[in-house]
């Protein structure tokens, strides 16, 4: 290893080191007393690493970097020209909007061991808040989101994101300060944390979708952008980070120009794991709220997640998941939309799950890897997913066999070890674009993928009439025509994936003849007589139902899906007429789709008589 790279590594293990310390107690904050424990001291127990090695960090004792007698929170830490730079927001009057806070810049020249304050700055009439850290073009910025506040306290009911600001001041050599300025292009941005990508700076921007205006007391929905600059100080819209429930988001970028962000979910659910190409996006979402719990609380002893949220195809309950870990040891609670599970050392222990859950079965085996003793989870879901995680775990030492079958038993280990591991292709991205290739009746090659993973997928494009080709770690397919209608019904693994079922609506409204689609499994499955083939019914208020009738085909007519989205307990009807003459029977079922109101009550017999 390189000079370079060991004094790179040893000032990240550094300050790793501190923001340990500044994690691990905060009790020394909350009294004026002289500090009752020594001074930091931050053991690099591995600072001159190999590259595979994995740096270990010490934290021994932590002292107080700084007190005032006020509310000291939000806190960043940089290293700029060989000095450590503190950033917190500083009030007199607590954590709430008040015009008296300001931010505070220390700094420390001998390894965080002694701190001396070197600027500090408000905004008038305003509440500054989560200061954060940039070194851009050999400059360091301190950013700051600020909150309208007036001259006094600002009462929660009149909080306006609308009035938005952001500020930043910054020093070229980290003594000499310029005074803070507005930044331009960030009006109605809460902005929150920074980093440079290229030969821009980019800074995270929450806002109210075009700066709508609301009355007090109503909702109010959030879009979190990113914003893009050239100097630090002039920003411009960049691209988007989540178009709905949009928070605070922290993000990096790789070497590649990709970038990582784990963002806050406006109404509190699940955070979310986000992954873009490049910094402008598009960026995905993943949440986490499900399968980071049991992995916390095997660690730690305690974990806290907010309660997930749906998905477009179904709820996702978290009941196995909380009795599995039960029957673990862990006891658990649910406030306020979270869930608190406890356990000074999960126990081992036998699992039933009554349905088999694929995150379920991630989470416990997980939890399961650092329990004392042995357990063993039946009725285990089998996707190659389970199989994979398995593989990675007993990488890093865990003890686990029957991954992939319907029971798998875990021995626990005291800790595991670090390890590489090579993630399989996803399934449903191959399936998805074999799909495409049969929509758009093309030739297409997946290649790098795992047909095994596939079977179901591929012998319901084969049924449909497609020729497709497999070899080792590619599919080949081939649509030159029009393909015939197939029946699909959505099982566990090794069945038809749940998450392949959109995907097959789409090819089937082309087909030539009638489509009869289930997932009696996995969504609760009515039928409304004879007219309506299938239907599906997700949980919570927005439901979606896609309903295929069977004497469409016998017609001769392509007549699509029948789309129904219910929204505010109101149904809407939509009729898609695709590839294929509509003649005769179009005027009846344009005057039967023209009800756009049913209650729930309704048997859908209007939509029965269609038949």
């Amino acid at each position: 290893m390189s000079d370079e790279r060991q004094i790179s590594r040893r000032k990240t293990l550094l300050l790793s080191a501190i923001s340990a310390s500044a994690l691990a107690r905060r009790a020394a904050a909350e009294t004026d007393q002289a500090c009752p424990v020594p001074p930091a001291t931050a053991t690099l127990t591995n600072a001159v690493a190999t590259a595979n090695d994995s740096p270990q960090v010490q934290v021994s004792g932590v002292r107080r970097a700084f007190w005032n007698g006020e509310h000291n929170a939000f806190t960043d830490l940089c290293w700029f020209n060989e000095r450590i730079y503190l950033t917190f927001r500083s009030c007199p009057d607590g954590h709430m909007v008040h015009p008296t806070s300001c931010i505070i810049i220390l700094c420390s020249e001998d390894q965080g061991v002694s701190w001396q304050e070197v600027h500090r700055f408000s905004v008038p009439l305003r509440d500054t808040r989560d200061p954060h850290f940039l070194v851009f073009r050999k400059r360091l910025f301190v950013y700051t989101g600020t909150w309208y506040s007036g001259k006094t306290t600002l009462p929660r009911a009149d909080y306006d994101l609308n009035l938005h600001l952001g500020y930043a001041a910054w020093t070229d050599d980290g003594q000499t300060w310029h005074s803070p300025v507005l930044l331009e292009g960030t009006f109605g941005h809460y902005i929150w944390r920074a980093a440079v990508a290229g030969e821009k700076a980019w800074l995270c921007g929450r806002r109210k979708p075009g700066f709508e205006v609301l009355a007090k007391g109503e909702p109010r929905e959030t879009e979190s952008l990113i914003l893009e600059s050239d100097d630090g100080l002039i920003w411009r819209h960049g691209g988007q980070f989540q178009s709905a429930e949009g928070d605070e988001t922290a993000f990096q970028f790789l070497a590649d120009g990709s970038g990582l962000a784990i963002a806050r979910h406006g109404s509190g659910l699940a955070a979310g794991l986000l992954q873009s190409p490049a910094p402008s996006g598009p960026w995905t979402r993943t949440d986490l709220g499900q399968s980071i719990g049991g992995p916390l609380l095997a660690r730690w002893g305690e974990a806290k997640v907010s309660l997930p949220g749906g998905c477009a195809i179904g709820s996702r309950p978290v009941n196995l998941h909380l009795a599995g870990l039960a029957k673990l040891g862990a006891d658990i609670s649910i406030e306020h939309g979270y869930i608190t599970a406890k356990a000074k050392r999960l126990k081992g222990a036998r699992i039933y799950c009554d349905t088999p859950p694929v995150t379920g079965t991630e989470n416990l085996m997980m939890a399961a890897c650092l329990a004392e003793g042995t357990s063993v989870i039946e009725n285990a879901a089998k996707e190659p997913e389970i199989n994979d995680l398995a593989e990675f775990l007993v990488k890093r030492g865990a003890r686990i066999s029957g991954a992939g079958t319907d029971m798998i038993t875990i021995e626990g280990v005291r800790e595991l070890q670090g390890g590489d591991h090579e993630v399989i292709p996803d399934r449903i991205e191959a399936g998805t674009h074999l799909v495409a290739g049969a929509i758009t009746q093309g030739d297409v090659t997946i290649t790098h993928c795992r047909p095994a993973h596939l079977e179901a997928v591929l012998m319901k494009l084969r049924e449909a009439g497609a020729e497709v080709q497999v070899e080792q770690d590619r599919v080949r397919i081939q649509a030159t025509s029009r393909l015939k209608g197939v029946d699909v019904k959505t099982l566990p693994f090794p069945g038809f994936p749940t998450d392949m079922q959109a995907q097959m609506v789409a090819l089937m409204a082309l087909a030539y003849s009638a489509l009869a689609l289930g997932n009696e499994w996995l969504l609760a499955s009515t039928q409304y007589g004879k007219g309506v083939h299938w239907v599906y019914v997700p949980a919570g208020l927005r439901l979606t139902f896609v309903l295929i009738m069977p004497w469409a085909g016998a017609l001769g007519i392509s007549l699509g899906a029948f789309v129904m989205a219910l929204r505010d307990s109101e149904m809407t009807v939509v009729l898609a007429a695709l590839n294929g003459a509509v003649t005769g029977i179009a005027p009846v079922l344009a005057r039967q789709v023209a009800v756009t109101r049913m209650g729930l009550s309704d048997d859908l017999s209007e939509l029965n008589r269609l038949k």
